[in-house]
């Protein structure tokens, strides 16, 4: 649902030090690859946006940086899929379901085996980009699963519309429409037409 999907953006847009706008524009870009990691659930985007904010923090905060390193991460992931099975022991593609497994669940599994930063440079093709992308995830795993459950459990548009609405904006904003409808509602076509005439 689209209130869902805007609650994430949200949450994370706050837990991280990206703008909204800034965080979505990236996100889309990253989605259409994303989605073969489940990014086409509300699970996967909570996913999606939790690894951002997690990669950007070891690119240097820059958000271009941080779509470049998860794009290089997920495009060695389809890649290196029969590598990776070799070099860590996990399988990151379920040829029952013929789906890659969730990024969650492949960083469980990596960490359950133990996986290095060496193993994940040569799992990958020796994409440096992707390694360090990955390394970053597998490091702060905790992290990036606080943030995923941050962000689905949020009702930020609801919480932020009713803060705004307690403020002094919102009580002026919401009088003044009261004033709106009032004067509207005096204006009728009949009024209109008497004060025509006068």
């Amino acid at each position: 649902d689209l209130r869902e999907a805007f609650d994430i953006l949200v949450t994370q847009g706050k837990a991280g030090s990206v703008e909204l706008r800034q965080l979505a524009s990236e996100l889309g870009q990253l989605g259409g690859l994303f989605q073969n990691f489940g990014a086409n659930t509300k699970s996967g985007l909570a996913d999606l946006g939790a690894a951002f904010q997690v990669v950007q923090a070891e690119f240097g905060f820059s958000p271009e940086q941080a779509r470049t390193g998860l794009n290089s991460l997920m495009t060695a992931f389809l890649k290196n899929e029969k590598r990776i099975k070799k070099v860590t022991g996990v399988q990151i593609y379920d040829k029952r379901t013929k789906e890659f497994k969730d990024l969650i669940g492949i960083l469980d599994a990596f960490k359950a085996k133990g996986v290095t930063q060496k193993d994940l440079l040569k799992a990958l093709g020796g994409e440096a980009t992707a390694a360090r992308a990955g390394k970053a995830l597998l490091n702060n795993l905790d992290t990036l699963k606080a943030i995923r459950t941050e962000s689905m459990s949020s009702n930020a548009v609801a919480k932020d519309f009713a803060t705004y609405q307690e403020s002094a904006a919102g009580r002026i904003g919401t009088a003044w429409e009261q004033v709106k409808n009032q004067f509207l509602k005096l204006l009728t076509p009949e009024r209109l037409e008497q004060f025509s005439r006068v």
